[in-house]
């Protein structure tokens, strides 16, 4: 199996692992449940001469829109849940949280969202 057919079972690995720790996540954010996780891939590292690389994966925390503090509240909340499965490559206290909106499909307004960056390794 080359990298590339490794990217998908990647953030779908990623996504269940963020799952079982109680955030519910997916890789397509059409049927993202809110709140929960939109797993995504950036962008792809060098690839070695050994056909290994590395995928960088942006998760989104998206929470509902309700209010100025409610999606504070909620989305402090995932980011505490998802902190115990994953290990960001940014400093979740200083850049690697990006207050930011999501918008999930093409009818929905954009949604409060907090991003976080991981490296998956891509292994042939």
């Amino acid at each position: 199996m080359s990298y590339a057919d490794r990217i998908v079972p990647a953030l779908e690995e990623l996504a269940d692992l963020l799952t079982t720790a109680g955030v519910p996540a997916a890789t397509d954010r059409a049927r993202l449940q809110l709140p929960g996780a939109w797993v995504t891939s950036s962008s792809i590292g060098e690839v070695t001469l050994a056909g290994s690389a590395t995928l960088r994966a942006s998760v989104f925390l998206v929470a509902p829109a309700a209010g100025d503090w409610e999606p504070v509240r909620v989305l402090s909340g995932l980011l505490a849940k998802a902190l115990t499965v994953i290990d960001p490559d940014e400093d979740p206290a200083t850049d690697a949280l990006i207050d930011t909106s999501v918008i999930l499909n093409v009818r929905s307004n954009p949604l409060p969202a907090f991003r976080l960056a991981v490296d998956l390794p891509l292994e042939e």
